[in-house]
């Protein structure tokens, strides 16, 4: 397993984190690539873990802390957060539901009916699927 060195800040420990193999959003300027270096400067005793701009949760999902509080502006992308935590499987059907007509001929006419209506209501289950289509 390739992982992150452990560096020493001060004399603290720092966490050893695993790259992440896998990323639910595809967001512009998220930190994919560097998430398991950007985390494992963290000091390895930190009780709480703050995230005030979430974007695509690459270092909170690399990082997993026992507890933490996330934020972003973006209500769409709060919302994919938010049911993800009260229910991962209703997210996974937000996907499949708009993924499952990309099956057919007309994948630009999907893309683009979704687009409107998230132009029309933005809501997290049209952003999650505009993210990765």
């Amino acid at each position: 397993m390739n992982t992150a060195t452990l560096p020493l800040l001060n004399g603290a420990a720092t966490f050893v984190v695993p790259p992440f193999k896998q990323q639910l959003l595809k967001w512009v300027g998220n930190k994919q690539r560097f998430a398991h270096q950007i985390a494992s400067l963290l000091p390895a005793d930190m009780v709480v873990y703050h995230e005030p701009f979430l974007g695509s949760g690459a270092i909170l999902g690399t990082l997993a802390p026992t507890r933490a509080f996330a934020s972003d502006i973006l209500r769409p992308l709060a919302e994919i957060w938010m049911q993800l935590a009260d229910g991962p499987d209703t997210v996974k059907g937000w996907y499949a539901d708009r993924r499952s007509n990309l099956d057919t001929d007309n994948k630009t006419e999907i893309y683009d009916m979704v687009r409107r209506n998230y132009n029309l209501g933005p809501n997290g289950a049209d952003l999650l699927f505009l993210s990765r289509a």
